[in-house]
């Protein structure tokens, strides 16, 4: 199952990818990440998002579309990360699952996924699964270096049936700017405080 859940999501993340692309999608992206975050290149994150909360928050029952996933971003955080201003909301042709995406030098993708935990992702060839924590929820960090857009997600459990994913890409222009971990795990902590409130 644990590869199947890495198969099914990564497939939706490139669709969305690809068909909401302004530019070309790019090949190679340089190093893959050992597990540990790049030394970050993009400029610090607002500091108007809501305060963080004790993990103990229930998020039991939470659910998103993809106008809520689309506002869970605000626009000057998509941009530092490297993404439009404003992000695209759509469903996955594959899994139905709701997805909001903002491109420019990068692509940054959030996806709801239910029946689903990060227990349930295992490494296989050409991913790369490394336990984390975001805000104190148990999280994976996802480095898949397949092509056409190798991709970094973290997996967020956000209740015992669902999680939350954070995806980034680099577009041809991001190359250089930014490291594909590094934007998804910021990614990770600018949203997550905000559905803990």
């Amino acid at each position: 199952m644990a590869g199947n859940l890495v198969r099914r999501v990564v497939p939706v993340v490139l669709v969305l990818a690809l068909a909401g692309c302004d530019t070309a999608v790019p090949g190679n992206p340089g190093v893959a990440s050992t597990g540990t975050s790049a030394t970050s290149k993009t400029a610090p994150m607002s500091t108007t998002t809501a305060p963080a909360t004790s993990s103990s928050v229930t998020l039991e029952g939470r659910q998103f579309d993809p106008e809520q996933l689309c506002a869970l971003l605000d626009p000057a955080d998509a941009q530092r990360l490297g993404g439009g201003d404003k992000g695209r909301g759509t469903f996955s042709t594959t899994t139905a699952a709701p997805l909001c995406s903002f491109s420019r030098d990068t692509v940054l993708i959030l996806s709801f996924l239910q029946n689903s935990q990060t227990k349930d992702i295992h490494a296989e060839p050409g991913v790369t699964v490394n336990p984390t924590k975001v805000d104190g929820l148990t999280a994976v960090q996802v480095r898949t270096n397949k092509q056409p857009l190798p991709m970094c997600e973290v997996y967020v459990d956000i209740n015992s049936t669902s999680l939350l994913v954070f995806s980034a890409g680099l577009q041809d222009s991001g190359k250089g700017k930014y490291e594909e971990c590094d934007v998804a795990t910021k990614l990770a902590n600018v949203v997550i405080p905000k559905i803990k409130v």
